[in-house]
């Protein structure tokens, strides 16, 4: 119980979605929710298809609007949700850039 109380303000929820509307739900969680997001490159079980899974990381108030947007794009999404304990990294214990910040940072400024 002590841990779960320790960890509560730390916790969240790793989402790892696995559709063929993919792009859409990728464009919905970072626009519509402005959500970090990661792809994934998949294969599927059963066909051997290849596929891209979205991965995204979010606080557990979050996880209603979050469903609800992809399951709006694609009801029959397969969709894992697994509570994590901590979170370290860009987005959420390091400052989220932009992308202007990250091309200038990484010596690839992309306007010239």
């Amino acid at each position: 119980m002590l841990d779960q109380v320790m960890l509560l303000g730390r916790s969240q929820l790793q989402i790892f979605v696995v559709s063929d509307n993919y792009e859409t739900i990728r464009e919905r969680l970072l626009h519509e929710l402005g959500l970090g997001v990661t792809m994934s490159v998949i294969e599927t079980g059963l066909l051997e298809k290849p596929q891209k899974g979205v991965l995204c990381v979010v606080h557990p108030r979050q996880l209603y609007a979050v469903t609800s947007c992809i399951q709006a794009q694609d009801p029959q999404a397969f969709i894992t949700i697994t509570k994590i304990k901590e979170v370290h990294g860009k987005g959420f214990t390091l400052a989220r850039t932009t992308l202007d910040n990250e091309t200038k940072t990484n010596g690839k400024d992309e306007k010239t």
